[in-house]
């Protein structure tokens, strides 16, 4: 049988700026389309964090936390842009 290939979702979103998550050693993580994150109806970083979540390994009871590429922490109260940000858990080395 032949492998099952998927389009990812930025390809069906063309034109729309990305939101890529990456982990704290450069890795790619996930995509995000930010017109699919806008107009999906939870136009929110609350919903970035969960479909990480859904998608991440998680250690019990480590906290992790969406940062900026300077760092800083991303605030959940503001709307979703695009560009490169950061998923890592809380205290890892920013190494």
């Amino acid at each position: 049988m032949a492998p099952v290939r998927y389009d990812l979702a930025v390809a069906s979103w063309r034109g729309s700026e990305t939101i890529t998550i990456v982990s704290g050693t450069g890795k790619h993580i996930a995509y995000f389309p930010l017109d699919f994150v806008i107009n999906g109806g939870h136009p929110e970083w609350a919903y970035i964090i969960s479909a990480l979540q859904q998608v991440i390994d998680h250690d019990i009871g480590v906290d992790w936390r969406l940062e900026q590429p300077d760092g800083s922490l991303v605030s959940l109260r503001e709307r979703p842009r695009g560009g490169k940000f950061i998923y890592r858990p809380q205290g890892a080395c920013m190494c």
